[in-house]
Formats: C-alpha cells, structure tokens, sequence
C-alpha cells in the first residue's frame, strides 16, 4: 500500500470579527509548488510582532502629535496587531455587543497633496534640469511624511554592461518600497523578500532582486545607524530619527567621518 498523505494544519493564529476571540487557525497547508507548504486563510493570519504604529507607541484610539505639532496616524489594523492595546478594545465592544470598528481619536488627516512617487524618467527631467545650474548636486524630492520618510536624492543610473543594477541603484529601489511600506503600512512585515518582490512589479522585472541583495542592503542602512531592522523574521520597521532628519546620505557620510576619526585614534594610541 501506498504510504499516506502527509496532512498539515496551520498554526497560526486569527481573530473571529464576530467573537473577537483569537484561535489557531487549523487550516490545511497546500503545496506552494517549490516544495514547501502554506495556508490558504494566511492574509486573515495575525502577525507575530505589532505593527510599526504600535511599536511607536501609536496605538490604537491614542492621540500623539509630532514634533511638530502635527497629529500622529495610529494604528487600525486590530484584527492582525498582536499588541496588548487592540484586546482592551476588543473586550469594550465585546461587553456592549457592538461590532468591533476601528477607534481613531488621532484627528489625523492625509496631506492633500497625495503622494506619488516619481517615475524613474520623471527623477532624470528633474535631474537635469538642477544639474544645469549646479551638476554636482543632485535634486531633492521632498518627503511625503517629514516625521517618518527621509526625503531622498534624485539620482540617476546609467546602464551597466552587465545589465545588473549600477552601484547604489538597488538601494535607491528598496528606499522606494520602504518609504511606500512606512506610509501606507500594508499590515505585514518589510521583509527582503516583500521589498524583492515589489522592487519586480515597480521596476517591471522578469523577476525580483536578489533577497540577499536587499538584505545587504538593510544591514547597510542599520550599520550607519539610517533605519531600525529587527530579526526572526529580517525586516525593516522604520527609518530612524537621524535618518529622517540627515537622510541616507547624511548618515553615510557621518558613519564615514565616525570611522575615520576612529581609525585616527587607534592610529594615535598605537603610536604613544
């Protein structure tokens, strides 16, 4: 007899909309057909760490202002944010048997001046036009959030012989789908294989980027000290204060100056 079919059941947790009540989820996982397996209700599934709202301390029904005075947005996604602020909210409406509703007493409201990222031909008008008067400067694109996303430098790539991406190229695309994740914070993690896959679907790619790449490329960024990238699973929660205030380019070019100054020193000390 033929031995039996392997049944694997998904343990990972949801929560009812109804009941509010959080249980594993006991789905059956399918094949994912490269080997491996997944659950078919994963978009319903609650995340393991909260949200980079929560872990900012904008919870839900919370009411913070920024630095400048400006309300904070909180976070709305209750059904899959593990943090400890959504529960209280859940047993509230439980015991009014009410349905559960988002609770935003942030008095948040978007810009009215959407943001759009620019297309790369887009970045290269700009770039030439700045570059008229002052070539060795290349323009700035103004953040879409100043409190969150640091603004980011208009560069442009020439084609490689290679037809891999040129130096610095790839880390300009995975600021682009970092900066979207940080505004519209989809529900789920910024993980290099998010920021791959994306990096494809914008860039028009036969397939993404190298995962390893882009994570390359969050080491980078938390070794100069530009955004804050946690693991179990790798992902980028958000850019820091420094990074929102001296940008990419600023941080880079003090963890330079930081280096150098250590280098000199260690130089000094062997020497006396």
């Amino acid at each position: 007899m033929p031995p039996a079919k392997r049944v694997l059941t998904c343990k990972s947790n949801v929560k009812d909309e109804k009941t509010l009540k959080v249980t594993v989820c006991g789905l059956t996982l399918v094949s994912d057909g490269i080997g491996g397996y997944r659950c078919p209700n994963r978009a319903e599934h609650m995340m393991t760490y909260p949200t980079g709202f929560c872990q900012n301390k904008d919870c839900e029904g919370s009411a913070r202002r920024s630095r400048s005075g400006r309300a904070r947005p909180t976070c709305k996604w209750w059904k899959l944010c593990p943090c400890k602020c959504h529960e209280t909210y859940d047993m509230m409406f439980g015991m009014a048997e009410m349905e559960r509703q988002i609770v935003d007493n942030s008095g948040y409201a978007p810009e009215t001046n959407l943001f759009k990222m620019p297309t790369f031909a887009e970045r290269a008008a700009a770039s030439a036009s700045f570059t008229a008067t002052q070539p060795d400067t290349p323009p700035v694109i103004e953040s879409p959030a100043p409190d969150y996303v640091p603004p980011t430098l208009a560069r442009t790539f020439a084609p490689t012989p290679s037809g891999r991406a040129a130096r610095g190229e790839l880390a300009t695309w995975v600021k682009t789908e970092c900066d979207i994740w940080v505004i519209d914070q989809p529900g789920y993690h910024c993980t290099p294989p998010y920021v791959a896959e994306h990096i494809a679907k914008t860039q028009g790619f036969g397939r993404p980027p190298s995962v390893g790449a882009v994570d390359a490329v969050f080491k980078r960024w938390e070794a100069g000290g530009f955004a804050v990238i946690e693991r179990k699973p790798t992902r980028f929660v958000k850019y820091t204060e420094d990074g929102v205030k001296l940008g990419l380019e600023g941080c880079i070019e003090r963890a330079k100056r930081e280096k150098k100054s250590q280098l000199a020193e260690a130089g000094r000390s062997f020497h006396r």
